[in-house]
């Protein structure tokens, strides 16, 4: 028995229960999806538009320094690091009912 399996239709249990548990599971889902979306934006704005950008970029020392390193890795890690905390959050019982999992709080 998955986790999935109380949320999806599978051939034992075509209509799953629509519950609290699961309105709030879906909730905390959507939001999940909506942070990595606008991460996943946010970074694909900083991407070189051409090859010849991309040229320019890796021959312009500005783009060498630590700091443009380090803000992507800090928007990239946090983006990833969020989402799989609120998936894990949600996921669990004794964490589900925390807001942030999509739970009316503890």
């Amino acid at each position: 028995h998955g986790i999935a399996e109380s949320y999806f239709p599978s051939i034992r249990n075509p209509h799953p229960p629509e519950d609290l548990y699961n309105a709030r599971m879906a909730r905390a889902t959507y939001f999940t999806m909506a942070v990595n979306l606008a991460g996943a934006l946010t970074f694909c704005w900083f991407l070189p538009q051409q090859k010849e950008q991309c040229k320019d970029w890796a021959e312009d020392s500005w783009w060498k320094r630590p700091s443009v390193g380090g803000v992507n890795l800090l928007v990239g890690g946090g983006v990833l690091l969020f989402s799989v905390l609120v998936s894990l959050l949600s996921a669990f019982p004794e964490t589900n009912c925390l807001q942030i999992a999509g739970g009316p709080g503890c």
